[in-house]
């Protein structure tokens, strides 16, 4: 707001200099523009009302400003807001300053913010004195109060009556009563005994009625300096409030109150800020100058304690001050090493390390303390993690175990976790570099304080694992590993009806992941050309493939287990396992054995080295959930699970054979990934199709295109999912075409239609229909029968759909109605279509005019040379 007050006050200025120096200000009204009159509409009323007069322009002369008169300034009364008796000029700007402004606020840190300056902003604080406040006993009575007297009983009267300029205050009936300089009580009592003892039989009552307006002056590094009328009941505090506040370089501790040119105290904001204690806050009386010097020591503090800000501070207060004042550290606050940043005129910036329990030196203006936080990391804590009931930290005690913290199966550990497999993560030196130790939390269950329920150390971290997912059966497809399958898109998950076992499946993998994942970068981090990383891996048809930490004796059943053991499709009679061995002249060589899984000596007597990666291979085409489904037709319709090499006629005889009306030759076959290859291909023609717009859009090469038309399509062919039809011919399969005999996936559906005895005709004909099969008719006999063909009909591109999808093209013939070579069946679909050349008459006469016009044209132009 106050960006925008001064920017059109400097806009009014400039164009209006002139016009008000000649005094014309109804010339100047009608000089400002209609731009600048929706400025100032969006100003509050008194803003604007300050800014025209201060250019001397009438409110009401500008159009769509219908403001009041403005009033004429006057003393400001008791108990009212404060009045400034300056310039009025002066006094708009400091007004709209004090107004919020609605430019953003940048955000400021707690510490960079001078402690107690935002008391006295405006827009935090409301205070306004009344003009009904209580007036305390010792308020004295000075010239300009005005007193309210009550006369009952004998005589009834009230009177409000004023001190007047000699101090004394005139009651009718009576003499003038002195009562300037008497303190409000003893100037009560005094008047009701002279008016009683005068009056007889008259009960006399006496309050404050107006309290007189005192003026004084407020000079130093406010806010808004000057002289103010103000309330004789108004203290240095209260006088701050009205006036804005102390500035930025304000002191809040040596404000000083000055009278008949004598210092008569001086106020600390600190005492009412920090301890509630106003005892030092003085009354003003008229002719008061209340002053504020700069600051002279600010310090900055941060860090951990409960009120970081910059304080200011006075001589003879210490660091212990400062942390009291900010209202002392914090609960992890560290006290024995207290940094002090300090401006040195010859060294510059210097940092010295402080301690509470010590001396500390005088602190200087411009000063920064910061108090450290301890350390988060727990001495003696222990930390478990993972498939939990109760994950966190506990403490350590001599002798602790796993089983200690993780002994009850049902109370500690979730249901999903793994109880053949978990770690503990130890730190073993300054350098903190880890070893881990694996265990299984079932024998520490089953034999406490054994060795299989290892005993704990400061700082361990216990990690248990959730099962590996188990619900998932991989497909023929070469998806070996479970982490394959999660990497099909939604969709695919979606076919194969894996969607909700696919994310349960990847939360758990994820889950050990994640708790692996700081061990494994750490055992990275720690190894070196005479340490060797502790690390090997494992892929192929165990549930978690991944890389595992090594400890000493790992054997080959070891790394099965922390994988989460293998899958039921693994080929136990012949893993890899590879080796890497360093050269002496440097190289790297791999070695490869064949391990059989089935024998104890190669699972545990097979230990485990730096970097060895064991692959355990699949079953091929393991898939015992396969199933196809077949309906329609058949005898026995539904899902069947298929035999390895399972083809289109053992499928019919499993399911009974052809019903009574089945038609084989318009049997359909759906397949996935036949579906997926068409959805992919019409993207990518989707693709091609913008690409080759956009490339003729830019060479000019074609006008006219309508680009939603283009988009449209595009659209159409990207969300296309794809049908999934494979072509098939049922009775050549079922005859013993070993071509013919497809052999079926998972997923396939098969579909046997109903006998057929028809004949559809679509596409450019007079009319579109399916017409009864008739033995012996050709092609022109049904278009005969749908009319004959349109003028558009491309009669040389018929072609034949069958039933079961595949398409015959007719052989060019000479005689275009009378030679057809394709037999018709049952089922069939003829198809015209529209011959791209075509154009209607009309359009082909209008091009042939033009020609032969443009050539009768050139020839004329010929002739005339």
């Amino acid at each position: 707001m106050t960006r925008s007050f001064g920017f059109i006050t400097s806009l009014i200025g400039t164009l209006l200099l002139a016009l008000t120096v000649l005094g014309s200000t109804e010339l100047a009204a009608q000089s400002i523009s209609p731009q600048i009159v929706e400025r100032l509409k969006t100003l509050p009323e008194s803003q604007r009302n300050a800014l025209l007069k201060q250019y001397g322009i009438d409110p009401s002369s500008l159009p769509g400003i219908n403001n009041t008169a403005l009033p004429e300034r006057t003393l400001g009364a008791p108990g009212q807001p404060l009045e400034r008796l300056n310039d009025e000029t002066e006094q708009s700007f400091a007004f709209l300053e004090s107004q919020p402004s609605e430019e953003p606020v940048e955000e400021v840190a707690p510490e960079d913010k001078r402690f107690g300056l935002d008391l006295f902003r405006s827009d935090q604080s409301q205070f306004s004195l009344t003009d009904d406040s209580p007036v305390p006993d010792d308020y004295i009575i000075g010239i300009g109060d005005e007193l309210q007297i009550y006369l009952l009983g004998k005589e009834s009267a009230t009177y409000t009556l004023p001190v007047e300029r000699d101090g004394q205050i005139v009651v009718p009936g009576l003499i003038a009563v002195p009562i300037a300089g008497l303190r409000y009580e003893d100037a009560r009592r005094f008047l009701i005994e002279q008016i009683e003892s005068s009056k007889i039989g008259v009960n006399v009552s006496v309050t404050l009625a107006r309290l007189r307006a005192v003026s004084v002056y407020v000079a130093g590094e406010v806010e808004r300096p000057g002289t103010y009328s103000v309330s004789a009941l108004t203290s240095a505090t209260q006088l701050l409030f009205q006036v804005g506040g102390v500035s930025d370089i304000g002191s809040l501790r040596n404000i000083q109150i000055n009278r008949s040119g004598k210092k008569i105290a001086t106020l600390d904001l600190y005492d009412l800020l920090l301890r509630g204690d106003a005892s030092s806050d003085v009354r003003l009386q008229s002719g008061d100058v209340v002053f504020i010097p700069p600051y002279t020591k600010e310090i900055k503090l941060y860090g951990a304690v409960k009120r970081p800000a910059r304080y200011e501070l006075i001589e003879g207060e210490t660091l212990s001050d400062l942390i009291a004042m900010a209202g002392g550290v914090s609960a992890d606050a560290y006290l024995r090493k207290i940094s002090l940043v300090r401006s040195d005129p010859e060294l510059g910036r210097t940092v010295t390390e402080l301690s509470l329990s010590e001396a500390s030196p005088v602190l200087r203006d411009g000063d920064e303390i910061q108090v450290r936080e301890q350390t988060t990391e727990l001495s003696n804590g222990i930390e478990v993690d993972g498939a939990v009931v109760r994950p966190g930290y506990y403490g350590w005690t001599q002798g602790l175990r796993v089983s200690d913290l993780l002994g009850n199966l049902e109370r500690d550990y979730l249901k999903v976790a793994d109880l053949n497999y978990a770690m503990i993560v130890r730190t073993v030196n300054r350098l903190r570099d880890i070893r881990v130790l694996p265990f299984k939390p079932i024998d520490a269950i089953a034999s406490p304080g054994s060795e299989a329920d290892p005993e704990l150390r400061p700082q361990d971290r216990v990690l248990v694992f959730r099962l590996p997912a188990v619900e998932f059966e991989l497909q023929s497809e070469g998806l070996d590993t479970e982490l394959e399958l999660l990497s099909l898109s939604e969709a695919e998950l979606r076919k194969r009806g894996k969607e909700k076992a696919g994310h349960e499946a990847e939360q758990r993998i994820g889950d050990r992941t994640l708790l692996l994942e700081p061990v494994i970068e750490k055992l990275r981090d720690q190894a070196s050309p005479e340490t060797p990383v502790s690390i090997a891996s494992i892929s192929g048809a165990v549930r978690v493939p991944g890389e595992y930490p090594l400890v000493a004796n790992s054997d080959i059943a070891d790394l099965i287990a922390a994988a989460g053991g293998l899958r039921d499709q693994a080929y136990l009679d012949a893993a890899e396992l590879r080796r890497l061995r360093v050269e002496a002249g440097g190289g790297l060589s791999f070695n490869y054995e064949s391990i059989d899984l089935r024998s104890p000596q190669e699972l545990n007597g097979k230990l485990l080295s730096s970097r060895d990666h064991l692959t355990v291979r699949a079953i091929p085409d393991w898939n015992p959930t396969a199933t196809v489904t077949i309906s329609g037709e058949v005898r026995f319709p539904g899902a069947y699970r298929l035999e390895r090499g399972e083809r289109l006629a053992d499928l019919i005889r499993r399911a009974g054979g052809f019903a009574d009306n089945a038609f084989p030759e318009g049997a359909m076959l759906t397949r996935e990934s036949v579906a997926l290859n068409e959805r992919d291909r019409a993207r990518d023609l989707a693709v091609t199709i913008r690409q080759s717009v956009a490339a003729s859009l830019l060479t000019e090469e074609v006008q006219g295109v309508s680009l939603a038309e283009i988009s449209e399509l595009t659209n159409e062919l990207t969300n296309f999912e794809g049908q999934g039809r494979l072509l098939i011919d049922l009775p050549a399969a079922m005859g013993g075409d070993a071509l013919a005999n497809v052999r079926l996936l998972d997923g396939d559906e098969l579909i046997i239609p109903q006998n057929l005895s028809n004949v559809t005709v679509v596409g450019e004909v007079k009319r579109q229909g399916t017409h009864s099969f008739q033995e012996g008719f050709d092609i022109n006999d049904y278009l005969g029968l749908s009319a004959g063909l349109t003028a558009r009909a491309d009669a040389d591109g018929l072609y034949v759909v069958r039933a079961n999808g595949s398409v015959e093209v007719l052989e060019q013939s000479l005689w275009r109605f009378t030679k057809r070579n394709i037999d018709l069946r049952p089922g069939d679909t003829i198809v015209v279509p529209v011959n791209s050349r075509y154009k209607e008459s009309l359009v082909a006469w209008r091009e042939i005019t033009q020609i032969i016009y443009q050539g009768a044209v050139s020839i004329a132009a010929v002739v005339a040379l």
